[in-house]
């Protein structure tokens, strides 16, 4: 794009845009006009995510490198203008249990999920707040909200990613909209990193119930973004609350189907409301739905909404058939 274009169309940066949720937001944004800069360290990928629209235009870049990524936002910035929209979606999600993981592997997972959103964060975010101007989104995940067995490394990175958003978007004071999104298991090649992840997410039921579709979760992010929402739960009709150790006795498993004759206003207030498909599921809820899950071995506590104005608790195992 030449020099003379850059005041016409808007400009957005997308980390792990060459699959996954990275490449459905790179194809949506072209498609409304945007010039898309994608960055990833898988070149195949790129090319593949922009073959498919001249708006997009792919940059090799590993996000863990902060002299590569201010280079790399530079070079983006001449060739097509300040940046206007930021998406970080680049991560990886091996599982496994803790011990079986080396240092070295933990503190990768941790450089490329966490200090890659940083070095890009810091490095294009203080631009859009000096313009005053400019949409953020930034991916944490429900992960990182509850202790998940073989989780452990991927988990505690998105904590890191949760708590640093999170806070960010607090500290703006700036007209620059920032979304912090939590999603579920989504159905992208990230997920098929997990295979020594949690069992249940490579279970039949689990894959069925408990993944969602990258466009909805995409769709559901730039509502929350545009609207000026600071977070956004995007959930599926079961959401997996917690992978626990054994420990205490399921004393609170009889607490698992909420109160059905409450007002439909207090169980919204208790387990989160889901109206219109942005907000799923609030964390409290996620919380008491875990507590149901501990002590039982291999079980987990699935937050099931079958009406937008109902949620409760259900106890599964993991598909053994």
């Amino acid at each position: 794009m030449g020099a003379g274009e850059q005041g016409a169309v808007k400009t957005a940066l997308i980390t792990g845009g060459a699959s996954g949720l990275g490449r459905v937001h790179a194809l949506r944004l072209a498609d409304e006009g945007y010039a898309v800069a994608i960055l990833d360290v898988n070149e195949a990928g790129l090319r593949e995510t922009a073959s498919q629209s001249p708006r997009v235009h792919p940059y090799a870049c590993d996000v863990t490198d902060l002299a590569k990524v201010q280079q790399t936002v530079s070079t983006v910035i001449e060739a097509h203008g300040p940046v206007d929209r930021l998406i970080n979606c680049a991560a990886i999600m091996p599982g496994g249990l803790l011990l079986d993981h080396s240092a070295e592997q933990i503190s990768r997972i941790m450089e490329i999920n966490y200090v890659g959103m940083v070095n890009v964060c810091q490095t294009v975010i203080p631009a859009m707040v000096a313009r005053d101007e400019g949409e953020v989104i930034l991916y944490g995940s429900t992960a990182g909200l509850m202790p998940m067995q073989r989780f452990g490394a991927y988990g505690a990175s998105k904590a890191a990613n949760n708590f640093y958003a999170g806070l960010l978007i607090a500290e703006n004071r700036s007209k620059v909209r920032m979304t912090l999104v939590y999603p579920p298991a989504v159905k992208t090649p990230l997920l098929d990193q997990a295979v020594d992840g949690p069992p249940l997410l490579n279970s039949r039921l689990g894959r069925r119930f408990l993944a969602v579709e990258p466009e909805s979760v995409v769709a559901a992010a730039e509502r929350a973004v545009r609207r000026g929402r600071k977070a956004c739960w995007r959930g599926s009709s079961a959401w997996p609350a917690g992978f626990l150790e054994p420990a205490e006795a399921a004393a609170g498993a009889a607490e698992a189907p909420a109160d059905q004759s409450a007002p439909a206003r207090q169980r919204r207030r208790a387990a989160g409301s889901a109206r219109s498909g942005e907000v799923a599921f609030h964390p409290m809820a996620v919380q008491k739905a875990a507590n149901v899950a501990h002590g039982l071995p291999d079980a987990v506590a699935v937050l099931h909404q079958p009406e937008p104005d109902i949620a409760f608790a259900v106890l599964a195992k993991p598909d053994t058939g």
